[in-house]
């Protein structure tokens, strides 16, 4: 088996067993009380932060030693979360904290080795395929998963699904141990130095940049999280809204194949700049005129034109961490420095999200979510300055 395929199925397992720490997770607080945006938002800004301090401290760990450990080390916390919510049950909320610390710390040990993973054993080449065809399986995963879950939940409780998964990270782990790291090892990280190369080339400073803008619209964000939460709203049902996910996710695939088959060079700019001009027009209309209906298309709608946006960002991300002055001896400070940037975005969106929760006011809310929005112009403008090529 292809190395390239064994990470492919080690992330997949990973995707399965993340269904029921997204959506489902926030629907489940919102269910547990009415004042429960800021647990929310203060758990996801607890688990960017601790991300970030673990992307720091393993930084030579992953360069000097097996890859593969971290990733391990990332399923056995998956399964602590399940076992944690399994034994809190309804207490959960009062430890939104501890859920936050335990995903942050997952996030860290998975993404800071595997991101290097994934840009040695991928080539430039056939990167944008690559990453659309993980949309695609990403899509297939959110399509029938919320369906499923969404019917379990209206017999069982969380908890009790919560059973189910920490059985497939515990599968997930036993995978792992079949498999052997084959990439090579590196010297010892040194930030000082990479920023100072970063500083000097202005395509790693427009890349940092993309990644700061892409933490603040649509990667983990506080604009998609306060999508997932709109959705909870005004659909009530965990059927209804498994639903939804899974018509957002069969519209994101369909848009991935789209990207697969016509994703070029010479017209990714314009598709770009068309996903975000349509996307920020309907998200306004949203944000001022709420209701089921202009919930329910804006979030279709974002689905389906985000992917066009969000593979070209991707692409260019990856195609830069094998620049001359990077691949071979800074690829780990890069998706530091990478990873960092993200998460400065991330923190502004759901700073303003838990500011929000604080005032209670509905104005502060739609003054918050057109300024994040406003955001996707930069990122598109600064993306397509980079092109296509490293």
């Amino acid at each position: 088996m292809a190395d390239g395929t064994k990470l492919f199925i080690i992330d997949t397992l990973r995707r399965i067993s993340l269904a029921l720490l997204g959506g489902f997770l926030v629907m489940y607080f919102l269910q547990l009380g009415s004042d429960t945006i800021y647990p929310i938002a203060a758990m996801y800004l607890i688990m960017w932060i601790v991300a970030v301090l673990v992307f720091y401290v393993t930084r030579n760990l992953v360069n000097r030693g097996n890859k593969l450990v971290p990733i391990r080390i990332s399923t056995i916390l998956l399964l602590a979360i399940y076992v944690f919510v399994i034994f809190t049950r309804h207490h959960i909320i009062d430890f939104f904290w501890v859920i936050g610390i335990l995903r942050g710390l997952e996030v860290g040990f998975y993404h800071t080795s595997f991101n290097q993973m994934k840009s040695t054993i991928i080539s430039n080449k056939s990167r944008l395929w690559f990453l659309s065809i993980g949309q695609i399986r990403t899509g297939i995963i959110d399509i029938f998963l919320p369906i499923l879950f969404g019917f379990m939940l209206l017999r069982l409780e969380y908890h009790y699904v919560a059973i189910v998964m920490a059985f497939i990270c515990a599968i997930s782990f036993l995978f792992s141990l079949c498999l052997k790291d084959k990439s090579p090892k590196l010297g010892k990280t040194n930030i000082p130095l990479f920023m100072k190369t970063f500083s000097e080339n202005k395509k790693i400073k427009k890349v940092m940049w993309v990644a700061f803008f892409s933490g603040l619209t649509y990667n983990a964000s506080a604009f998609t999280l306060m999508i997932t939460i709109y959705t909870a709203l005004v659909l009530g049902s965990t059927f209804h809204f498994g639903m939804a996910a899974a018509l957002y996710s069969v519209l994101g695939m369909v848009a991935s194949l789209l990207v697969a088959k016509f994703g070029k060079e010479n017209n990714f700019k314009t598709l770009s700049w068309s996903a975000v001009l349509i996307i920020l027009s309907t998200f306004f209309f949203m944000v001022f005129n709420t209701d089921i209906y202009t919930v329910i298309i804006f979030a279709c709608i974002n689905a389906f034109f985000i992917v066009f946006a969000s593979a070209f960002v991707s692409k260019n991300i990856y195609d830069y961490s094998n620049l001359d002055c990077v691949k071979d001896k800074h690829k780990t400070e890069y998706f530091f420095i990478i990873e960092v940037f993200r998460c400065l975005g991330r923190v502004l969106g759901l700073v303003l999200l838990i500011l929000t929760a604080v005032f209670s006011s509905t104005l502060f809310l739609q003054i918050s979510m057109v300024l994040i929005g406003l955001m996707f112009i930069p990122l598109v403008f600064i993306n397509n300055r980079l092109g296509m090529s490293a």
